[in-house]
């Protein structure tokens, strides 16, 4: 049986962090689907979101354990890091929505 671990949650954290002091954190919305690649990996995170609310209601009838869940939440946000550090890599600027 696999199993997730705290240590597997903090390895993705580190990666994430470190992808964020090389493009900075967001502080804003971001659309980062302006290339290939990271429109794919915000395709991934999309499916990721879809993966974390099924797990939500699957934990009603069957136990999850707590890592799994918080792993899954955190998969989202190391795509989203991925697809900012591949537009960063392409030279592309990260667009921000703007509302009427």
């Amino acid at each position: 049986k696999a199993k997730i671990t705290k240590e597997h949650i903090k390895e993705m954290e580190d990666v994430i962090l470190f992808i964020e002091k090389e493009v900075n954190p967001a502080k804003k919305f971001i659309i980062t689907g302006e290339h290939t690649i990271a429109a794919w990996l915000d395709y991934a995170r999309t499916v990721a979101r879809r993966v974390e609310r099924e797990l939500l209601r699957f934990k009603r009838k069957r136990e999850i354990s707590p890592e799994t869940l918080v792993f899954i939440n955190r998969l989202s946000s190391f795509l989203f890091a991925l697809a900012r550090n591949e537009m960063k890599k392409a030279g592309k600027k990260e667009k921000h929505p703007k509302y009427k």
